[in-house]
């Protein structure tokens, strides 16, 4: 059975004058690559990291899971029940506890590139030594890569059967 081709993936013509690695990472991230890339430049290159990241700042683990980044995601999910498990246990000022928020999301938000990045250059190399390559190996990235619309919305609707249910059971 063939598969359906990617509607996000960048077009070859697009591909064709790139470096390989541009374009396998470009396959990779789909119709968001012009964004990427150019932020990625210098954390490919050894020499910065890749910038901060909006969607991440005000999305959190929305966006860590939109763009696949499930390991990520799930300990940020740990960390945010901790924390919230930690304030009922220790009395912190609502202004506090703002400040320490912020700047957690915004560790998150200056990382989320990065570890895009890293999670983008593992699924080349595994993609690498399943022996794909050339166009076959741009296809699989495309397959593998892009976005989950689905993970993020799961959880919030998760969240909110938590609540829901918390509401109608007894206390």
């Amino acid at each position: 059975m063939q598969d359906a081709p990617n509607i996000y993936a960048a077009p070859a013509a697009e591909l064709a004058g790139q470096a390989p690695q541009h374009a396998e990472l470009a396959a990779f991230v789909g119709k968001k690559a012009p964004y990427f890339l150019p932020k990625w430049e210098g954390a490919l290159e050894g020499r910065s990291a890749s910038g901060f990241n909006l969607g991440a700042l005000f999305l959190g683990v929305l966006y860590l899971l939109y763009r696949k980044l499930y390991v990520q995601g799930a300990i940020l999910v740990g960390v945010l029940i901790a924390w919230s498990v930690l304030e009922e246990f220790v009395p912190i000022s609502p202004g506090l506890n703002a400040g320490l928020q912020l700047a957690f999301y915004a560790v998150v938000a200056f990382k989320a590139n990065d570890w895009y990045l890293q999670l983008a250059l593992g699924k080349i190399a595994n993609a690498k030594s399943e022996g794909y390559e050339g166009e076959e190996l741009l296809q699989i990235l495309r397959k593998r890569g892009g976005v989950n619309a689905w993970a993020p919305l799961l959880l919030v609707a998760g969240f909110v059967l938590l609540v829901a249910l918390a509401e109608f059971l007894p206390a």
